[in-house]
């Protein structure tokens, strides 16, 4: 039986290889091509679904951030944090926060003061809105040895776009309550307006 994936919405994937121009195998995830599919999943690799259920396959690498490290910051988030709906994830050296961009249109209206038709007419226009997650912050390895983190954050204006260094690196420990504050209901909007 080939091998399948089914994402959080209901998608359903299939595992193909195919070979570049040196003869080097290439491994793909498709939903809708017709097979040969493959059986089995490489050795080596882990399929990874974002959180709005774009799934890659990527190699399986060591595991650089430990279990309790991201339960520290999944904890965090719950306790110090005003965001309802958020993900984290880790990769590599990152740990990932994912925040859950909602349109809020009458806080959007305020914030680019517009009129009470402007506001209604971006109330209608939104209301069959999906939400979607965006990487809103990060803390990133920079120390191995010591377990010192650098806190990142997700910024979007004429100026900047990316994840910028926002304060010295420290552990998470020390980082948690200091950052994840930061991270209100609205935030996400403030960041692109």
């Amino acid at each position: 039986m080939p091998f399948q994936y089914i994402t959080v919405k209901g998608d359903v994937y299939h595992l193909t290889q195919s070979f570049n121009a040196r003869g080097t195998r290439l491994y793909h995830l498709v939903k809708n091509k017709k097979g040969p599919y493959l059986d089995a999943m490489p050795e080596g690799y882990e399929i990874f679904e974002d959180p709005n259920g774009t799934v890659t396959l990527r190699k399986d690498g060591p595991k650089l951030i430990s279990d309790e490290e991201l339960q520290l910051v999944i904890d965090g988030m719950q306790r110090y944090s005003a965001q309802p709906k958020f993900l984290c994830d880790r990769h590599k050296k990152t740990i990932t926060i994912y925040t859950c961009f909602e349109m809020d249109a009458a806080f959007l209206a305020k914030r680019l003061k517009l009129g009470p038709v402007e506001t209604l007419l971006l109330e209608s226009r939104y209301r069959e809105f999906q939400p979607f997650y965006d990487p809103e912050m990060c803390f990133a390895l920079v120390h191995s040895k010591e377990r010192l983190f650098s806190p990142q954050r997700l910024f979007i204006n004429s100026r900047l776009h990316g994840m910028r260094t926002i304060g010295d690196s420290d552990t998470l420990e020390n980082l948690i309550p200091r950052y994840l504050r930061i991270l209100t209901k609205h935030s996400a909007i403030e960041a692109r307006t």
